[in-house]
């Protein structure tokens, strides 16, 4: 499924883009990311049967990037991300392997994490107050907009206002006079997480064929979050038209100087400014848990093995913050219970025809209970509790040495996983196809002082939806900004892929022709994005047909 509403690559044909006028100090459109890390890695050796093994890491980031939600060549909204954030963790294991029938490790686990994510955005009311107009003829034309001088004259906007709103004449010209080119608000939130875990995990040879692994994790987890948000260059005029259209307040927004009053409500047009403790807001969560697997495993012969496997995974409380327009601080905030998961799996892998052939295959099933997914909320994005859902299917891997110049290999893999309660009941899980398939080929041959090889490779997946909500009409037509349309999807496509090249004989060296996509299929690779809560999604497009070249050395 392809398509667009301000563009199918996230901007209208022929757009230019840039920010609104001084966001952010003037930053550019781009990301800019800083990312620095260091681990430690000891072993030492107790005794003969016993070791110790250190893990010593810190990370910290630092990731700024401006985008261009709405797609398209209008300066509607313009928003940034600030992130950064720091880790600290130290681990240590025991490790016990005597030559015998057990072996085994026992260890403990610290992590601690501080961080910030900062969202400003800018918005044009008068081009947003044409947004709202939607689809109708006083709305903002798709995929090709009117001219910006059409869209911010203030006899268009005071037209919308009296046939959209229903304001009468007078006020409507006095308010679409007072609409901000330059309105800018922004929310933020700040982490500070700490967690210990203590784990055992061992293996048994209960026979020379048959094994049992068992493990046991326990976790302990300290959470705070905090949130804030406000306007930073005043009220939003368009804001108290949407939240606050009382006579008084219209009356007042439509009077000169209305964006300085001092009667007027300081509402924000997408995000309510916070009040109290400073505007900022705090929770704190306390949570523990228990995970184990339980994985036994039977070779029958050299060349022949099964296994099955059942474990508990948990993702601990959170906590998600709200886009409630009540500025009050517990209402900011709601904790969503712990995400659990249980999973089962059988398998065989197999070498037949003297190795020349490896076969393997799986079956699995997953049931999870509090499963978290996301959904936006403005600019917001909010975590939500799901319900239940299941996950069942089947991986198949085959891998056959057809000659000593050529390999061939075939991957499948059937996954049924949907929800099972609440609104999103029978929806598919996002970027999770039904059907996947991958073939390809590996031949070489040795020519001169050197070897050609060609392979060839193929991948096929059926259709995917890019949010948990699929699209659906009924959960995308209410708030400000409906979304009716059926498009941010994509159907089953497939990829062809092939290299050739010519190098050494020992792999040292190796110079390859290689295209991609080489039957230029168009596909998605994502879509909705930020732009999705204006009404407005973007269509991100896969990867047209490329060709390069491509030389390696090794030494």
């Amino acid at each position: 499924m392809t398509g667009a509403v301000l563009g199918d690559r996230g901007v209208a044909s022929g757009a230019t883009l840039s920010p609104g006028a001084g966001f952010e100090n003037g930053s550019p459109l781009g990301l800019e990311r800083s990312v620095y890390g260091l681990t430690a890695l000891t072993d030492y050796r107790l005794t003969d049967s016993l070791s110790l093994s250190s893990i010593t890491a810190t990370r910290a980031f630092h990731s700024v990037e401006v985008f261009d939600p709405d797609g398209s060549s209008l300066p509607i909204l313009t928003f940034a991300e600030d992130a950064q954030g720091r880790q600290q963790s130290q681990e240590l294991r025991l490790n016990y392997d005597a030559g015998g029938r057990f072996t085994g490790f026992a260890g403990v686990n610290y992590f601690h994490e501080t961080g910030s994510w900062r969202i400003p955005g800018q918005f044009d009311e008068r081009l947003v107050l044409a947004l709202l107009a939607g689809n109708t003829p006083l709305g903002i034309s798709r995929p090709n907009p009117q001219p910006l001088a059409v869209l911010t004259n203030p006899a268009y906007s005071a037209t919308v206002l009296q046939l959209g709103f229903g304001i009468p004449a007078a006020l409507a010209q006095g308010i679409a006079a007072n609409l901000k080119p330059v309105h800018r608000e922004e929310f933020a939130n700040f982490a500070e997480n700490t967690a210990w875990d203590a784990y055992m995990d061992g293996t048994l040879k209960v026979t020379d064929k048959f094994e049992l692994t068992a493990g046991l994790r326990y976790t302990s987890e300290e959470r705070e979050a905090s949130y804030r948000s406000g306007n930073t260059n005043g009220r939003s005029i368009l804001g108290i038209l949407l939240a606050a259209p009382t006579p008084t307040n219209l009356f007042l927004g439509a009077q000169p100087n209305a964006v300085n009053s001092t009667t007027l409500p300081n509402i924000g047009l997408i995000t309510q400014p916070t009040t109290g403790n400073g505007g900022l807001f705090t929770r704190q969560i306390e949570d523990t848990g228990v995970t184990w697997r339980l994985v036994g495993r039977y070779a029958a012969s050299d060349n022949l093995s099964l296994y099955g496997s059942y474990a508990r995974g948990r993702r601990p409380d959170t906590i998600s913050t709200s886009g409630a327009a009540a500025a009050n601080g517990p209402a900011r905030f709601s904790v969503i219970d712990a995400e659990t998961v249980d999973s089962y799996e059988a398998g065989v892998k197999a070498r037949l025809m003297e190795g020349r052939l490896f076969l393997a295959g799986s079956v699995f099933q997953y049931s999870y209970d509090n499963f978290a997914t996301t959904f936006r909320q403005g600019a917001q994005v909010v975590t939500l509790n799901a319900g239940e859902a299941k996950a069942y299917g089947f991986e198949g891997e085959a891998n056959l040495r057809a000659t000593d110049d050529l390999r061939l290999f075939a991957t499948y893999a059937y996954n049924h996983a949907r929800l099972e309660s609440g609104l999103r009941d029978g929806n598919q899980f996002r970027l999770s196809p039904d059907h996947a398939v991958s073939l390809g080929a590996a031949w070489s041959q040795p020519i001169g002082s050197g070897k050609v090889s060609v392979t060839p490779t193929y991948t096929w997946r059926s259709k995917v939806f890019f949010d948990d909500n699929n699209d659906r009409k009924d959960l995308q037509a209410a708030g400000l900004f409906p979304d009716i349309a059926v498009d941010e999807f994509q159907d089953s496509y497939g990829l062809l892929n092939l290299r050739v090249g010519y190098g050494a004989l020992d792999d040292n060296w190796k110079v390859e022709a290689f295209v991609e996509n080489a039957l230029d299929e168009e596909y998605l690779k994502d879509a909705g994005n930020t732009g999705d809560s204006f009404g407005i999604p973007t269509f991100i497009a896969g990867k047209p047909r490329f060709v390069g070249v491509s030389v390696s050395i090794k030494r």
